[in-house]
């Protein structure tokens, strides 16, 4: 089994609770729709050669909905840490 399973299970469980509360006031009914996800993998070969590997899932197999979604996801990232860098540059 891969190792940190279980933590990305965790983490999952945490985003929907998140989720809920953000998208659920009172006398709101919301259900989730298609599921993505990106993990990079840090992987060390038998002989002791790494790499970092970037693998995706979605819960609907349409390219174009796949692609859509994680340009979303893209455009959201950027929006919500446009000033993060700029933050950072100070340190």
């Amino acid at each position: 089994m891969i190792e940190g399973m279980e933590r990305l299970g965790g983490l999952a469980a945490e985003l929907l609770d998140e989720i809920e509360a953000e998208e659920m006031p009172e006398g709101t009914t919301v259900s989730i729709g298609t599921v993505a996800i990106v993990v990079e993998l840090h992987r060390v070969d038998a002989d002791g050669e790494g790499y970092d590997k970037i693998k995706t899932r979605c819960t609907d197999h349409r390219r174009w909905l796949q692609e859509g979604l994680f340009d979303v996801a893209r455009r959201a990232v950027s929006a919500a840490t446009e000033f993060v860098d700029d933050e950072d540059e100070d340190d």
